[in-house]
This record gives C-alpha cells, structure tokens and sequence, in this order.
C-alpha cells in the first residue's frame, strides 16, 4: 500500500502542480507513515522527507544520458566520491551519482525513521537500496519512448516513489 501511495505522490511531486510540491509532497509522505502506523512521531519525518527530494541530481540526470557536466558543482559529496572512482563513462557516472546523492540525502530520514519506529542501527543497511535509483532512472529513460515524452518521466517519478515506499516499510 505504501509503495503504492509514495509511487503515485512522487509522480506528483515532479509534476509542477502547486498542490504537489517538494515541501507539500514530503508533508503528505510524512501523514502516509502516520496514518498507517497511527505513531505521531512519523509527522516530523516531513523535513527529513524534503531535504531528501530537494537539490543535487541535474548533473547526475544529465550525465547518464550522455550529456557531461561534470565540471559543475551538483551535490559536493558525491561530487567528491565520484571524483575519486575516476568514472570515464557518462552513464555509469550519472548512475552512481545519482545513488550516492540519493543515499547521502535520505540518511538524516533513515536516523529519524530508526529513532522514530525504535528500530535497530543494522536497519540503517537498507539506505544502500537507494544507491539504486540513478539505475531506476537509466533504465526507464532508455525505454523505447525516452525521456523525450513526459511520461516517461513520470513514469520514473512513480517507480522511485514506490521503490522508497518499499525502503521504508520495513519501518512500519
């Protein structure tokens, strides 16, 4: 169910609907774990949730499509990381920044979750899910349609959602 409602709020996210922007959108995720777990504190979650769908995945966007903007400042520790795998092909440096910036952006919402729900630290471990993500964006904009169409796009913004969603519901 969650997977679900995450897939569908992120497809809005991305949308430019003024009832769906990054802010509204992570106050509505964060009322999603409330309302299924019943626990309050899940209501704090809602900055965890927009500082991890904020800046810092354009370069990244770009690159696994085969643009290189690597000489832009995108999202400093990743940059950093990426900077020192020495990663000549664009694509494979496009998704790997996307997932190391996924991964860095969401820890302060999996330390909040494992506090919240009063989860173990090992659970901190399915954060390394979300070094998958740049994969989720490769793979749905090299569908026969491409990212030139619009919902292919959304199409991506769905299945990220659901797979956070996924992520997160070992929490609840």
């Amino acid at each position: 169910m969650i997977e679900l409602l995450f897939g569908v709020l992120n497809a809005f996210r991305g949308s430019g609907n003024k009832f769906f922007s990054k802010g509204l959108t992570s106050i509505y995720m964060a009322s999603v774990l409330y309302c299924l777990t019943g626990v309050p504190e899940f209501i704090a979650t809602f900055p965890l949730f927009w500082l991890g769908f904020s800046y810092g995945w354009g370069k990244y966007f770009m690159a696994f499509h085969g643009r290189n903007y690597r000489h832009e400042k995108e999202f400093p520790p990743a940059d950093w990381i990426l900077k020192k795998l020495k990663i000549r092909n664009n694509h494979i440096y496009g998704i790997i920044g996307m997932g190391i910036r996924w991964q860095l952006m969401f820890l302060p919402l999996f330390v909040g979750l494992i506090y919240i729900s009063m989860s173990s630290w090992y659970y901190m471990a399915y954060s390394l899910y979300f070094l998958f993500i740049g994969l989720i964006y490769y793979i749905v904009g090299h569908l026969p349609w491409g990212f030139k169409r619009f919902r292919t796009i959304r199409t991506a913004e769905f299945l990220v959602g659901a797979y956070v969603g996924m992520v997160i519901n070992v929490f609840i």
